[in-house]
């Protein structure tokens, strides 16, 4: 069962969520300002609660789901008749070409992590400014504070030198830029102030406490900081990373490769895999109005799919994995059978129709290889990976999102062995202890190199939102199915987006990211 204050987060966020989205002064602030709030542990719990609501914003078209698309692993092709066209904007993420004027994804997303961050700084100002216990509002105040590094760090991830916004602003003089370095050392002050309050270690000695950020989350939000740090703060810092990495792994140990299936990971109860998760988000969805959850089979699958795959509502046949992505896997790794390539069939191997009820009906096929314009409605492999969900709610999936894993960590470490020490017996071991679950019988790798660990975080993480930053980080941006299409946007400022035009139209004091005007 999911802790309390978690279940309670989805209803507040519908409620809380309409904060000013084009500064960080939302209208929540007058509400915890409240002298009728924050005089229980109650309305602690509750503005809490808001706080973790924000984490669903990152799905629905927001940073997870968006980032993919602006990466080598999945793309949105127009289909023929002109669906999913949408103006460009979907060819505009794959071919690095996001312009400030063109609003979505850009508006959206920025939208989303602007009001998150308003939201977490009305909890943690109310709540720091209330008469209370310090003990009690420390706990509190250490969960908030982690939520609030999680998603600056998405954002300067995204949008770079954004304003570094922790209480409310003159609207009429708001302020500007703040360099990426320095928003990068407060976040990580920040998560060393958390990592000394009283909290709990993580789900292994405290498997009640889920969802709920522990000290190992913590831990890992900073190591995800460190180990980018040379792309936001020019200077690298993969030995601390290690260091640290190695502290969760092996001293801590508060987390675990999950033995079973791996697709169990992605299942619509995947809540019940706490040995291997570090940070998750719960997507559930509480009724028609709620716009957030898990979509990825519903963005994905082509429509005679339904048959096969029990669905509660009809998907949408747009996003499709490349075609150079899935066969960069091995044929006989596991995790590949998440990609829906070739002739499709059920179960007991009779084919699956196009149109089960045509006069001459057509077996599915569903080409690997694709165009970026007008492609057919069976062109590209389809995502699979995450369980469909026949009780959604109006497409929305209940399947929570495992924002971080103890795989993830593992090749982190790995890769930061391999920048420190070079090729060694430890990464090839941390590489091999991830490989082992998808493959029977076992194929370890020696002599593991930075490419086996870029390949290896593809095929353990693909779709879970961190294919773009570990393409910007390997030095691997310029890759893809369309990398050599002549519209193709090869300048290194595409690595970060730009800021919305109608944020600059609201703030003047904020300049525009390099590459995109002003």
């Amino acid at each position: 069962m999911k802790n309390k204050i978690y279940k309670i987060s989805i209803g507040l966020l519908s409620i809380w969520f309409m904060a000013a989205c084009t500064d960080l002064n939302p209208v929540f602030k007058d509400k915890i300002a409240s002298e009728n709030f924050f005089q229980t542990e109650s309305d602690f719990e509750q503005a809490t609660a808001a706080c973790y609501g924000q984490l669903q914003t990152l799905s629905w078209f927001g940073y997870w789901f968006t980032t993919s698309q602006n990466s080598d692993e999945t793309c949105t092709p127009s289909r023929e008749g002109g669906g999913w066209d949408d103006g460009g904007t979907h060819r505009n993420m794959e071919l690095h070409d996001v312009q400030p004027e063109q609003g979505w994804p850009i508006n959206g997303v920025w939208n989303n992590m602007m009001s998150a961050i308003a939201v977490i700084n009305s909890s943690i100002n109310g709540l720091s400014a209330a008469s209370a216990d310090e003990t009690v509002k420390s706990k509190y105040l250490a969960e908030m504070r982690t939520l609030r590094a999680y998603f600056y760090w998405l954002a300067i991830d995204l949008y770079g030198d954004i304003p570094l916004v922790l209480e409310a602003q003159d609207a009429n003089d708001p302020m500007g830029n703040t360099p990426r370095s320095e928003t990068v050392q407060f976040l990580l002050e920040e998560l060393d102030w958390v990592l000394g309050q009283d909290i709990p270690e993580g789900y292994v000695s405290n498997p009640s406490w889920f969802p709920r950020v522990t000290k190992t989350t913590a831990k890992a939000i900073k190591a995800k900081i460190l180990i980018n740090a040379g792309v936001y703060t020019g200077t690298e810092r993969y030995a601390e990373t290690l260091d640290l990495l190695e502290e969760i792994l092996n001293t801590d140990q508060e987390s675990a490769l999950y033995g079973g299936n791996y697709f169990d990971l992605f299942g619509v109860n995947n809540e019940n895999r706490t040995d291997e998760f570090v940070f998750y988000a719960d997507l559930s969805p509480t009724d028609m109005s709620t716009n957030y959850g898990n979509f990825w089979p519903h963005f994905s699958f082509h429509g005679a799919l339904t048959q096969k795959y029990s669905m509660a509502g009809g998907p949408w046949g747009g996003i499709s994995i490349e075609n150079h992505f899935y066969q960069s896997f091995d044929a006989n790794d596991q995790r590949r059978e998440g990609i829906l390539v070739g002739p499709q069939s059920f179960d007991d191997g009779s084919p699956l129709y196009e149109d089960p009820n045509a006069a001459s009906p057509v077996q599915l096929d569903l080409n690997p290889v694709f165009p970026l314009r007008n492609a057919p409605a069976n062109a590209g492999g389809r995502i699979a990976k995450w369980e469909t969900d026949p009780t959604a709610i109006n497409n929305r999936m209940h399947n929570g999102w495992p924002i971080i894993r103890h795989a993830d960590l593992l090749l982190m470490a790995a890769e930061c062995e391999l920048r420190v020490n070079g090729t060694s017996a430890a990464a090839d071991a941390y590489v091999n202890q991830v490989r082992a679950r998808a493959f029977e019988p076992d194929m370890p790798l020696s002599n593991v190199t930075l490419d086996d660990v870029f390949d290896e975080r593809g095929f353990e993480l693909y779709t879970e939102g961190h294919r773009r930053m570990d393409q910007i980080r390997f030095d691997k941006w310029d890759i893809g199915d369309f990398a050599g299409d002549a519209e193709y946007n090869d300048a290194s400022t595409t690595t970060v987006w730009p800021i919305p035009e109608f944020a600059l139209n609201a703030n003047k004091n904020l300049n525009q990211n390099d590459g995109y005007g002003n």
